[in-house]
């Protein structure tokens, strides 16, 4: 039996360009492809680090039915998990670039953890390590 990885997670945003701005700029992220398609549409992805292992696909939604999804792709609930190492360093970096945490960082058994918004309203966990008492 082969073995299985999992790759990308498409995200829909309402603009290309302002969803690179966000992950790269404000996150950053790497942006790893951004090419044009024979249909017009691009295939745009971003990863974080070095841009192995996992990637975003920030796909451009097409009609009525993907463009209610933006931002509501998981809800009400949490989209995806970011971890990092420096969880306060990336914290306050975040804030000084403009990003949207909804709560105060807290302290869980598995590590401490803030959520954000993304810029159309998905809701994402920021996860470090957990706290030593």
């Amino acid at each position: 039996m082969s073995s299985v990885s999992f790759q990308s997670l498409i995200l829909l945003v309402d603009d290309t360009d302002e969803a690179i701005s966000f992950f790269v700029d404000q996150l950053g992220f790497q942006l790893v492809e951004n090419l044009a398609k024979a249909d017009g549409s691009r295939w745009v992805k971003v990863a974080s680090g070095n841009g192995e292992g996992a990637s975003i696909v920030l796909k451009q939604a097409t009609g009525r039915a993907q463009a209610s999804l933006v931002g509501q792709q998981a809800g009400d609930g949490v989209l995806g998990i970011i971890t990092v190492e420096e969880f306060h360093a990336t914290y306050e970096k975040w804030l000084a670039n403009g990003v949207n945490f909804i709560e105060p960082a807290r302290y869980e058994p598995y590590g401490t953890v803030a959520i954000f918004c993304d810029l159309y309203g998905n809701k994402w966990d920021l996860i470090g390590p957990p706290r030593h008492l």
